[in-house]
């Protein structure tokens, strides 16, 4: 009897092993499609992905299935009869009264390995998104300033807006150079009083107007989301092209969470062409256009805003667009604003979660 019951539960947990593999797959599958997050968690994806490569490898090496076997020699102790050669086998005999050779199972082992390694490559595992409880608050500038060499270096800034960004690495030695296709926020940036030489220039992302390896910097701060999706992949590929070997990237984007993006996205919802942008740059990092992944780190930036309509200006001033949402939901957009902002000496203030990889040309 004991026999018998432990066999059961041996052919229980090889099941829940078939279900594990074959539904993982299409869980995985289903979720690529659907945008659902947690098909990325590292630990499930790698553990399919371990699991059905023992079971290809084991066919191929032609040995049987441990559980197959301890399952057999336990209904063998308790006299029954035996699970046959393969597990798999066992039960397609009993429910579809098919036998195949050992060949066929071979194939059908191969082929769906394959597919799952296919699908680990092209949708590959992500680490979770820290949340906002579990950052550091930090100040953009400087994160920059520390992670990135300056003195005496050239940069750009693509997606400068009023150029705040060019004015701090001028101030720390830089020969910054500013790149914008917003003519508001270009004339915003040239209006400020120069701190050295930088300068302004208008242009986009995907056509730099820089020499081959001629920068020893590019920085897209907040900037390479709002660069079209089918256009991301250009663009870091032309930060690439103008890159000085061992020249860096440096990549700030804001996260699809906290109190800034949550009254940013009644405006205008970011959250995909956020993770699209996040994509870019993992696809980016591999080396298959000579950039290697050196660091990723996450933290809390806050940003102040005097009033609701200072916010509203500058939501505007990036993309004008905007302005006819504002007009439309004003009441329900300041609302939000004073819901989700906290009072600060500068008027109010919201966190805004924000991840910086930096990549280096090789």
């Amino acid at each position: 009897m004991i026999y018998s019951a432990l066999a059961d539960i041996v052919g229980t947990v090889h099941a829940a092993f078939v279900l594990f593999v074959v539904g993982g797959q299409v869980l995985i599958c289903v979720g690529w499609a659907a945008g659902w997050r947690w098909t990325r968690a590292p630990l499930f994806r790698w553990t399919h992905l371990a699991a059905i490569l023992f079971v290809v490898v084991d066919t191929w090496l032609g040995k049987l299935c441990p559980l197959t076997i301890l399952e057999n020699d336990l209904r063998q102790l308790a006299r029954q009869e035996g699970v046959g050669n393969s597990f798999i086998a066992y039960w397609l005999e009993r429910l579809l009264y098919y036998r195949a050779p050992s060949w066929v199972f071979l194939v059908v082992y191969t082929a769906f390995g394959t597919l799952v390694a296919a699908t680990f490559v092209l949708y590959p595992p992500r680490p979770k998104q820290m949340r906002g409880r579990d950052m550091e608050k930090r100040k953009n500038g400087d994160v920059l300033v520390e992670n990135l060499s300056l003195k005496g270096k050239k940069v750009v800034d693509v997606g400068c807006g009023d150029g705040g960004l060019v004015r701090l690495m001028t101030r720390h030695g830089a020969n910054a150079v500013g790149i914008e296709c917003s003519q508001g926020q270009l004339k915003a940036a040239r209006a400020e009083p120069a701190i050295a030489n930088e300068i302004y220039v208008e242009g986009v992302a995907e056509d730099l107007p820089f020499d081959e390896d001629s920068l020893d910097a590019v920085v897209f701060f907040n900037s390479l989301h709002h660069v079209a999706v089918e256009s991301q992949s250009k663009a870091l590929e032309e930060a690439h092209r103008v890159l000085k070997a061992g020249g860096t990237l440096y990549i700030a984007e804001p996260l699809a969470q906290g109190p800034n993006f949550e009254v940013g996205r009644a405006v205008d919802d970011e959250t995909e062409i956020r993770a699209k942008a996040y994509e870019a740059i993992k696809d980016a990092s591999t080396g298959a256009i000579g950039l290697k992944a050196e660091k990723e780190l996450t933290y809390i930036h806050t940003i102040e805003s005097a009033s609701f309509e200072a916010f509203r200006d500058r939501h505007i001033r990036v993309d004008p667009a905007r302005a006819a949402v504002f007009e439309r939901d004003e009441a329900k957009l300041r609302e939000l604003f004073h819901k989700l902002g906290k009072p600060s000496a500068n008027g109010f203030a919201f966190d805004q979660p924000i991840r910086v990889n930096i990549l280096i040309k090789t």
